[in-house]
């Protein structure tokens, strides 16, 4: 209760784009990135196709570029170490084909390094990593900061901070036991 008025508890809620719930687990959110991914990437091709015939080069990295930061990464700083990435991913490399010319079969690193570019999974990681070393090195007071220290307490309640914890160990750094 708040003020004499119930608060209806809710298993999760969309904040500034992203789906969050209580456990704070991803498998919505990037449900959600994904489908936007999707919707906009159609929409881009459909007006470039109109504005100027067909895409090649600068440009397509450039689209590319836009849609994986943009659209795809938007809020990665939160769910970023998730792991079931797949249908993002999947999105990303429906475009670098597209932009390309190439087929179905073509391989991922091939698409990866024709467009000098990490896989979504590494990026979003990258971020996620980059966004929990921010938050830790703010002063003691900032209410993030409380927030996140409270959540690296807990056991493993909290499935970002498991995730975090992989992310880590993916990147070669170790978990959050070594701290300093």
């Amino acid at each position: 209760m708040v003020n004499g008025a119930k608060i209806k508890v809710a298993e999760e809620y969309r904040y500034l784009g992203c789906v969050v719930n209580e456990q704070l687990n991803c498998t919505r959110m990037v449900e959600e990135r994904a489908k936007v991914g999707a919707k906009d990437l159609s929409e881009w091709m459909r007006r470039c196709t109109a504005a100027v015939g067909e895409l090649r080069g600068e440009t397509c990295k450039k689209l590319l570029e836009m849609l994986g930061d943009s659209v795809l990464l938007y809020g990665a700083e939160v769910w970023g170490s998730c792991r079931k990435l797949a249908p993002m991913e999947k999105i990303q490399l429906r475009a670098a084909r597209i932009f390309l010319g190439v087929g179905r079969l073509h391989p991922k690193i091939s698409l990866q390094f024709e467009l000098n570019t990490l896989s979504l999974e590494w990026e979003a990681m990258k971020r996620c990593i980059e966004f929990w070393v921010k938050v830790m090195r703010m002063d003691e007071n900032r209410l993030l900061k409380q927030v996140m220290v409270e959540v690296m307490e807990m056991e493993d309640e909290v499935r970002w901070k498991q995730d975090l914890e992989r992310s880590l160990r993916k990147f070669g750094w170790g978990g959050l036991e070594q701290k300093g």
